[in-house]
């Protein structure tokens, strides 16, 4: 029978010590050998900045593409990769 994995939930607010804890969730994950995601959140305010829904949308799902890039590069620095490819990391 094969053994389930952890894994390891993070939440991010990618605005202070996200290196820190980007580096120490990659540490902690080898060495339990675990798997890991990132979650952010982020207030509606910060990221819409219009009335209409369709732009709206528009931003929400830019502000998702880059908030994902970002995590990505990031965790990518730390596990030593040029591009971390996952399609369940986001």
């Amino acid at each position: 029978m094969k053994k389930n994995k952890i894994k390891v939930l993070v939440l991010l607010d990618l605005k202070s010590n996200t290196d820190e804890i980007v580096n120490y969730t990659v540490k902690l994950s080898k060495l339990i050998d675990a798997n890991f995601e990132f979650f952010s959140v982020k207030k509606p305010t910060e990221v819409v900045n219009t009335d209409s829904q369709l732009s709206a949308m528009r931003a929400i799902n830019r502000d998702c593409a880059e908030t994902n890039n970002e995590i990505k590069n990031i965790v990518s620095f730390f596990i030593g990769l040029s591009i971390f490819h996952s399609p369940e990391f986001f």
